[in-house]
């Protein structure tokens, strides 16, 4: 958003449509109406049954607690991401567009796509923390996630996305590979001024996929040893029960 609002020869530069017309922009892209019919139709639905949910978490009962807490924003930045992958993508595939065709839109979406992307990663992330810290070790957990402790990491978390927003490229749709890219030309003609890379989104994907392993592999040993002490002391309460019924019967 930085070069997007003040550089403006910067993003001349870096994002110029004007090697091709709008004519042939419009060719780049391909219309796909039936398909964005069904993604409209499954973010309608998919919003329609995610949101009651994330309504419930803000009763006293849930919302006292961290991981609640959590849960409901993590669950509003997934409806914008929902928003954005479902219901924009659908439009920009209903009209065949690419950003050319579509350069302001294209360009504010994909900043909000890549944000609440990166925001949810680091939030889930959060989440898993905090429920490893209440399970392992309840003093740190308390001392870090404690009443309104918990906004701080949620805060945390929109720093991040803000950050990312107004540093970091966007991720533009493409209607004819239906999927998003850095590269605003990618199967276009055209000479390519500017090497389009977000390290940022990557170094975010690389560190979700080994944070999110550890944390949860954490969480699966922590329930498996509980469910393995549970069946011994099921084992002795009832060894020890038929112990007492065979005194009793003597």
């Amino acid at each position: 958003m930085e070069v997007y609002l003040f550089e403006p020869d910067l993003y001349a530069e870096w994002y110029n449509c004007s090697q091709l017309s709008q004519e042939e922009w419009q060719q780049v892209g391909v219309k796909r109406p039936y398909l964005a019919m069904i993604l409209g139709i499954l973010g309608g639905a998919f919003s329609m049954f995610y949101m009651p949910f994330v309504f419930i978490m803000t009763k006293p009962r849930f919302f006292r607690m961290s991981c609640y807490k959590i849960m409901f924003c993590l669950g509003f930045i997934d409806a914008l991401t929902i928003i954005i992958s479902v219901g924009i993508s659908g439009y920009f595939m209903f009209r065949g567009a690419v950003y050319c065709t579509m350069p302001n839109s294209m360009y504010l979406a994909g900043v909000a796509g890549v944000a609440s992307w990166c925001g949810s990663c680091l939030l889930c992330a959060i989440l898993a923390l905090n429920r490893c810290l209440d399970l392992y070790s309840p003093h740190t957990h308390e001392l870090l996630f404690d009443g309104n402790r918990t906004w701080f990491w949620i805060g945390l978390s929109i720093l991040y996305m803000a950050l990312v927003s107004w540093f970091e490229s966007p991720i533009f749709y493409h209607s004819r590979y239906a999927a998003g890219f850095y590269d605003p030309f990618i199967g276009a003609p055209v000479e390519k001024r500017h090497k389009f890379v977000n390290y940022t989104h990557v170094i975010n994907n690389v560190l979700v996929i080994v944070v999110m392993s550890v944390l949860y592999t954490v969480l699966c040993v922590y329930v498996l040893k509980r469910r393995t002490r549970l069946n011994r002391t099921k084992k002795n309460v009832g060894f020890d029960y038929d112990k007492t019924s065979f005194e009793i019967e003597e």
